[in-house]
């Protein structure tokens, strides 16, 4: 009942510590032990780290003279 309490509070965007007081632990074994992100939450967050990373212009350092 925890890690569902934990998850479904995670992706309701229920506050963190709210959430684990109701279970009586601290924030980060609550997020560490109990709450699981979905599939479809990893997917996003790539597909958003990807945009991100993508919309950057990419800067190359010189080369460097080897001697």
């Amino acid at each position: 009942m925890r890690r569902t309490n934990a998850s479904v509070g995670h992706d309701a965007k229920v506050d963190p510590k709210v959430s684990a007081d109701q279970r009586g632990h601290g924030i980060g074994v609550s997020l560490d032990v109990y709450t699981k992100t979905s599939i479809e939450k990893k997917a996003l967050a790539a597909t958003k780290l990807e945009k991100s990373v993508l919309a950057k212009k990419v800067v190359r350092m010189p080369k460097r003279k080897v001697s």
